[in-house]
């Protein structure tokens, strides 16, 4: 908890994936507004996961990212929209 408060980030805002990286925060998003998404790892202790990290942080500099919605519908059948 030390690590997100001494930053201002809520730990409410804050979610674990554990891979490929620790947590991400949703800045914001427990006042229902989310300004940034942050994501945070450990420094790496392998080259691959090295490798990884960077190549994570060359993609999200460069704007390469999407938001995709999915809809399932009552027969269990998945409906993927690319949204925004």
């Amino acid at each position: 908890m030390p690590f997100f408060l001494k930053r201002r980030v809520d730990p409410n805002d804050v979610k674990v994936l554990f891979t490929p990286i620790h947590y991400v925060a949703f800045r914001g998003m427990t006042d229902r507004k989310c300004s940034s998404v942050d994501f945070i790892d450990t420094p790496a202790v392998a080259k691959n996961q090295e490798i990884l990290q960077e190549s994570m942080f060359q993609a999200i500099n460069a704007g390469r990212m999407a938001w995709w919605t999915l809809r399932i519908g009552d027969d269990g059948r998945v409906k993927t929209e690319k949204s925004l």
